[in-house]
């Protein structure tokens, strides 16, 4: 193994540990990571929060796609939106991700798949999805649900 597969392990292994949930209490209507003093009106305080993080996400998009188009960087940011039906995927794509400039946003959501997706690995229109260098793609849902129900209802082998 070359000492650039061993680093690339190391790497893979840290972003697990990060990305790593344990067991939780949280419930459904549970709003992990807002502050609990958001004022009379939280929706106010919400689209307030939204505006800014708008701005400062707008900024950021633009200096990751001006890299990639100078030649720079091959760096893509992938969104990935996961929650049950009515959990909020489709307002976050308008409100957060909404602020960004559209122009440099790939939005897929995944339905069930094509015959044509079916004759290939299950994750290969996962794969044909992910944005280029410069933009930001957003998955509204995941290829964990992808993975999880293709295989749960045998959609593919």
């Amino acid at each position: 193994m070359s000492g650039d597969d061993a680093a690339l392990i190391r790497r893979a292994h840290k972003v697990r540990r990060l990305l790593r949930v344990g067991p939780t209490d949280l419930g459904p209507r549970d709003t992990p990571g807002l502050p609990g003093k958001t004022g009379p009106d939280a929706k106010a305080w919400s689209r307030e929060a939204v505006r800014r993080l708008g701005e400062h996400l707008g900024t950021r998009q633009e200096r990751l796609f001006a890299r990639a188009k100078a030649g720079v960087d091959r760096r893509r940011l992938l969104l990935v939106l996961q929650s049950m039906d009515c959990g909020g995927k489709d307002g976050t794509v308008r409100s957060v991700v909404g602020a960004m400039n559209p122009l440099g946003l790939q939005v897929r959501a995944f339905g069930p798949p094509t015959e044509e997706e079916r004759e290939q690995h299950f994750l290969w229109r996962i794969n044909r999805a992910l944005p280029p260098a410069g933009y930001i793609g957003v998955f509204n849902r995941s290829q964990y649900e992808d993975v999880l129900v293709v295989r749960v209802h045998g959609l593919v082998p």
